[in-house]
């Protein structure tokens, strides 16, 4: 078995031999990305400067190979096979080209974030962004192109975070961006099992079991803390626990735990302290979402971060914001 640096050499190597059999006139390379913590292969058109497919993180493709769920060669051959299909079919994807606006609106996710955490990426980058009241929270907004990715080891999906510049360029407000990435996740909210880390450090399993306490995020496992902020969403979580109202512990930008607020019987005090020991050991600063539990009430249409049980402060208002929406745009058909 090769070691990492072995095996991306060699992938390359070979990747390049292979298209260079069939004429093509192709680039290969690694670059870091280092916000998404990715190792990116590009198969670039040597003539065009376009991507020949969206950029795959060899990463996790390493990892299988490592478990030995594939061979080295299964890898070479399913990612020729796949790269050389594209190229006779002439689907060549440019950076700066293959977005529209239809694209765009059908893919967007909304992608909740600690915006201390991306303030310096997002004005370093001129990221589009909404920022709400508090100055705490901010919705990136990520186009998903991995699902055209094709290739079945591959089973991360490929993002675009889409900048100012290209919602110039394709005629979309940001109030329509918006509208868009929150509709989109909507039907994609998966109620999962409570995570490990909760069961072993903070409840011991026993309160989960009591308190059916689940751990929420969409089905694509990416920007489940975005859900939190879909109204219905929260109400059908609601009628899931048969309550009112709903603690929501954010576990980071991609999920987050949630239970019966009336029927908990842990301290929101320690459970934040908890909370906040584990963003603080994260190895993924950039999935840290906040560390305050949060309690969402049904009757007001209101999200609170909560200091303690007795002291919440007022995050988000959803019947303000929907009406706002309601105002500005309606959903196109596409």
């Amino acid at each position: 078995m090769y070691d990492y640096e072995k095996f991306k050499k060699i992938v390359k190597e070979e990747l390049y031999n292979i298209l260079h059999d069939f004429d093509v006139d192709a680039i290969i390379k690694y670059k870091s990305d280092n916000y998404n913590n990715a190792y990116n292969l590009y198969i670039i058109n040597q003539k065009s400067d376009n991507l020949i497919i969206p950029a795959i993180d060899i990463k996790p493709i390493y990892e299988k190979y490592a478990k030995g769920d594939f061979t080295i060669n299964d890898i070479i051959s399913s990612l020729s096979k796949n790269y050389l299909k594209r190229i006779e079919n002439n689907k060549v994807y440019s950076l700066s080209g293959f977005l529209d606006k239809k694209n765009v609106l059908n893919n967007v996710r909304a992608c909740a974030v600690n915006y201390d955490n991306f303030v310096n990426y997002i004005e370093s980058k001129d990221i589009a962004y909404s920022l709400l009241e508090d100055g705490n929270v901010a919705f990136i907004y990520k186009y998903v192109i991995g699902a055209e990715c094709g290739i079945e080891f591959c089973d991360n999906l490929n993002t675009i975070t889409l900048d100012n510049n290209r919602l110039d360029l394709l005629g979309i407000t940001l109030e329509e961006l918006n509208l868009y990435a929150f509709e989109n996740l909507k039907d994609k909210y998966v109620i999962n099992s409570t995570d490990d880390i909760f069961e072993d450090i903070l409840f011991k399993g026993e309160i989960c079991t009591r308190f059916g306490i689940n751990t929420i995020s969409t089905n694509e496992d990416l920007y489940g803390a975005s859900l939190i902020f879909i109204q219905d969403i929260m109400d059908d979580l609601c009628k899931h626990y048969n309550t009112n109202e709903l603690g929501i512990i954010p576990m980071s930008v991609h999920e987050f735990t949630v239970f019966d607020w009336s029927e908990h019987r842990f301290s929101v005090i320690e459970l934040n302290d908890v909370l906040h020991a584990i963003n603080v050991f994260s190895e993924n600063k950039d999935n840290v979402f906040m560390d305050n539990v949060l309690r969402y009430d049904k009757k007001l249409s209101s999200l609170n971060m909560c200091k303690s049980e007795s002291i919440c402060k007022e995050l988000y208002d959803y019947k303000k914001t929907f009406q706002r929406h309601e105002k500005e745009i309606k959903l196109l058909t596409m």
